[in-house]
């Protein structure tokens, strides 16, 4: 009877997190780590995708036209009028793009 029996205090109960809310608490990280690569990926897709488009089908090219006639079909010499004598032309343009 000499030894006596260490006996270990218990915590409070609000310092101390029962085992089902440990879990909760492992499964809550993995699930937001999930969300967060989930999100992260398609934010990678998205940016892939804009610069293979703006390289491919958005790429701009100055045209090549090469004319085969303009015939003025109506031409107007207005003088002699207030705000300032003008011009009325109108034009047919044949033209073929290369």
């Amino acid at each position: 009877m000499g030894e006596r029996e260490q006996v270990r205090p218990l915590a409070p109960a609000a310092d101390r997190q029962s085992s089902d809310e440990e879990g909760a608490s492992r499964h809550h990280k993995k699930r937001s780590r999930k969300c967060c690569v989930f999100i992260a990926a398609i934010f990678v897709i998205l940016v892939v995708a804009i610069v293979v488009m703006r390289f491919t089908a958005f790429r701009v090219k100055d045209p090549i036209i090469k004319m085969n006639g303009v015939t003025v079909t109506q031409l107007e010499l207005t003088s002699g009028t207030i705000p300032k004598p003008g011009l009325n032309m109108s034009l047919i343009a044949e033209y073929v793009s290369v």
